[in-house]
């Protein structure tokens, strides 16, 4: 006798590809009759199906039972079951069901007609399972995988977070349960799409992974000469805040940038959108395209980097500023554009680290229902938020804060107002106003 093993889920069904043949194995209409095999009451008979003459699908279910894992059937013809001994059946297939957990994601609906359904931490938030495919459909932005607790002996649970980075996930909202790092752009993978994958490394200048090597890093040598090209065409041509059409582009430009997600989108398969992007970063001095580094580079390392240039060429500003009063002929070579251009650097770099600092400070929280999670961070999922490690980032953001972002954006906003204050008017109007253009 044929022997026929299928998996299936709790509530689920088999579907059957079924035809039945005469004497002269020709198609021919007829009755398939499905049968148990309990011994202890018998041979049951569970469905009937009649035939046509062509091969038809056909569908047969089962009813969920608690502890009850494997079903065993035998679909036979009328033909055999009448020339058959009593409670023994000579069928034509014999069908083998294995009953498996519901996928991650699922649970047993507690009805009348028990099936795989959304877990209550799904469903609260609003997703839909599919159990067919086993598939989730998510509402929005979201995030789903599996994170680690961290009380006692760390265990993989299932979480969800409302909002996946910009610019960290696709935007298909459907997600098989079997590999939650298909919602991952860019070859991401692991607690909120926020590692590379095995072998690829972080880029500058876009949030995707590649494959790097340590060559890269020979990128330092033209860089640290970019920087001091650019200080030597901004003292030579004199192009600072002060001068009005430079300070209104600068400005929307940093609007552009701080609001990249709403006035520009992903950029795929858009030319001119992707050459806007690239070129708003560069008034930013940020990269633009993608750029590798070295090999292994991740956020955290990333995050980092993003302040080396802009500290760069201010350290080389204030060089220059320290050297004009040790020098009459630095001083008589920069006049008194020294400060201007300190001021025009920074507010070039101004979003670039505003959106880096805010990185530092932002946390994700991960609902895993019942089970405590820690708070990460939301730009490396798999970092404890404010441990050891993004401690030292954190401090690193307050004093960048405290130094530079705050002082500048209260010159930026407030300068008019000291200026009209007589207390303020002992103050430089030409060094204090260059920061604010």
């Amino acid at each position: 006798m044929p022997v026929m093993n299928q998996t299936l889920y709790p509530g689920g069904s088999v579907q059957l590809w079924l035809a039945t043949v005469d004497h002269n194995y020709s198609i021919s209409p007829g009755v398939v009759l499905v049968y148990d095999n309990d011994t202890t009451s018998g041979i049951k008979l569970i469905a009937v199906f009649r035939t046509s003459v062509h091969c038809d699908i056909y569908t047969l279910s089962f009813r969920y039972e608690s502890g009850s894992n494997v079903f065993t059937r035998y679909l036979a013809t009328e033909r055999s079951i009448s020339t058959s001994f009593q409670h023994q059946v000579f069928g034509a297939l014999k069908l083998t069901v294995r009953e498996v957990p519901c996928p991650v994601g699922f649970a047993v609906e507690n009805t009348a007609s028990p099936s795989c359904v959304c877990e209550p931490l799904l469903s609260t938030k609003g997703v839909k399972c599919i159990i067919s495919d086993q598939t989730v459909l998510k509402p929005g932005n979201m995030w789903i995988g599996y994170v680690t607790t961290g009380a006692g002996i760390p265990v993989s649970v299932l979480g969800i977070v409302d909002q996946c980075p910009y610019d960290y996930c696709t935007t298909e909202l459907r997600v098989a349960v079997a590999n939650f790092d298909l919602q991952c752009a860019y070859n991401r993978t692991k607690v909120l799409c926020g590692q590379c994958s095995s072998g690829l490394s972080m880029t500058f200048g876009t949030s995707q992974c590649a494959k790097c090597s340590h060559y890269y890093l020979v990128l330092i040598i033209p860089f640290a000469l970019m920087g001091v090209a650019l200080i030597v065409m901004l003292f030579l041509l004199n192009l600072t805040v002060t001068n009005g059409t430079l300070n209104g582009l600068i400005f929307y430009v940093n609007i552009l940038r701080i609001n990249a997600s709403v006035f520009l989108p992903a950029t795929e398969g858009n030319g001119f959108a992707k050459f806007l992007s690239v070129f708003i970063a560069w008034l930013n001095l940020d990269f633009g395209i993608e750029t590798c580094f070295y090999d292994g580079m991740d956020s955290y390392a990333k995050t980092w980097l993003q302040f080396a240039f802009p500290m760069y060429i201010f350290g080389l500003v204030g060089a220059i500023i320290v050297a004009g009063r040790c020098s009459s002929k630095i001083s008589n070579l920069c006049k008194y554009n020294a400060v201007p251009v300190l001021a025009t650097l920074i507010l070039l770099s101004y979003s670039k680290i505003l959106l880096t600092t805010i990185a530092i400070f932002s946390s994700g929280t991960i609902d895993a229902g019942n089970v405590t999670v820690p708070l990460v961070w939301l730009y490396d999922g798999n970092l404890i938020f404010f441990e050891f490690k993004h401690a030292i980032l954190f401090a690193f953001g307050i004093l960048v804060t405290t130094v530079l972002i705050i002082p500048y954006t209260v010159i930026l906003l407030f300068l008019p107002c000291l200026q009209s204050n007589s207390d303020w008017r002992v103050l430089s109007l030409q060094e204090v106003g260059s920061f604010s253009g």
